[in-house]
């Protein structure tokens, strides 16, 4: 992401969720930069590890019947999330990552 591109997400966000992920996004240009379209299914594994791992620690440490419909909700956000890792495969790429 240019700079700017990146300046401009940052300034639609409050001040304070700003300066909570600047940092972050920073870091994540670095990383597209060095990798490119890989750094996007490597965070959405990521993303589904943490969505699984969520899962668990519910199932382990909180009283099941409070914890179903949460269930329920990150076996949905997982779902997406395998979506749009097997949509990545057939999405074009930008020309600079084209090669």
């Amino acid at each position: 992401m240019a700079k700017t591109e990146l300046h401009d997400l940052l300034s639609r966000l409050d001040e304070e969720t700003r300066d909570r992920w600047e940092r972050h996004l920073v870091a994540v240009d670095a990383e597209v930069e060095e990798k490119g379209p890989a750094a996007a299914r490597e965070h959405l594994e990521a993303a589904l590890r943490h969505v699984l791992a969520v899962g668990w620690a519910l199932h382990r440490c909180y009283a099941t019947e409070e914890t179903t419909p949460l269930l329920g909700s990150l076996g949905e956000a997982a779902a997406t999330i395998e979506r749009l890792r097997a949509m990545l495969d057939g999405m074009a790429k930008k020309p600079e990552w084209s090669q």
